[in-house]
C-alpha cells in the first residue's frame, strides 16, 4: 500500500493534497513512465490503503554490474530510515549512496584493490542539491555514527605553487580499508 512505503521509508503517511503520499506516487508513477516497473492498476487512483503491485519490467536489466545503479541492501536502508537523527533521513541516504557510488575496485601494479573513494563535501552539496555542506557533513557523521561509512581526513597537501591546499577526505566502507588511504591520497595528488 501507499500508506506502508510510506511508513517503511521512515515518514508518516499523509493523504493530503501534495503531502507524503502524493510524493510517493508520484515517485511510483515516474518510475512507470521509465520503464523500470509495470503495474496493473492506476497509480492516481488507489487507495492509500490498497494492496498494489509492481512488477520490474523486463525493459530495463537493472541488476546487471553495467547498468547505473548503487547496490543498497535491505539492511543498509533499514538502517538509515530506522535511524534517530535531526538530519533528513533522506539527505543522509543520498549521501551514502553517492558515496557509495564512487567506491570501486582499481587493481594497481602490486595486485591491490582499493575499496575507497574521496569525492569532495562541495562537490556532493552541489550534486546532490543541498544548500548547506554543514548537512552533509551531519549525514555523514550518522553514516560514521551507524558504522556505514568510515573517514580519514587528510588535512592539507602542498602544491605546485608552494601553496597549501585542502585534501578530499577518503570514505570506505570498512574500516580496514583506510589503511591505504594515505597513499591513495599521495597517488591522486601527486605528491
Amino acid at each position: 500500500t501507499i500508506d506502508n512505503l510510506v511508513n517503511e521509508c521512515g515518514y508518516t503517511p499523509n493523504k493530503h493534497s501534495n503531502k507524503s503520499n502524493d510524493t510517493f506516487k508520484n515517485i511510483i508513477k515516474e518510475l512507470i513512465h521509465k520503464e523500470y516497473f509495470t503495474t496493473d492498476c492506476d497509480i492516481d487512483n488507489i487507495w492509500n490503503n490498497q494492496m498494489f503491485t509492481l512488477k520490474l519490467s523486463d525493459k530495463k536489466d537493472i541488476f546487471s554490474a553495467q547498468s547505473n545503479f548503487v547496490l543498497l541492501t535491505i539492511e543498509e536502508f533499514d538502517k538509515i530510515v530506522k535511524n534517530e537523527t535531526k538530519v533528513n533521513k533522506a539527505v543522509v541516504l543520498a549521501t551514502y549512496i553517492y558515496i557509495k557510488q564512487f567506491i570501486t575496485i582499481d587493481n594497481d601494479e602490486n595486485g591491490y584493490f582499493s575499496k575507497i573513494a574521496y569525492p569532495s563535501k562541495y562537490g556532493m552539496q552541489k550534486k546532490l542539491g543541498i544548500s548547506s555542506k554543514t548537512t552533509i557533513e551531519n549525514a555523514i557523521k550518522d553514516l560514521i555514527n551507524l558504522k556505514m561509512l568510515y573517514e580519514y581526513v587528510g588535512g592539507f597537501y602542498e602544491d605546485e605553487n608552494g601553496e597549501f591546499a585542502p585534501v578530499n577526505n577518503v570514505f570506505a566502507l570498512d574500516e580496514k580499508e583506510l589503511k591505504y588511504a594515505e597513499k591513495e591520497l599521495c597517488n591522486y595528488y601527486k605528491v
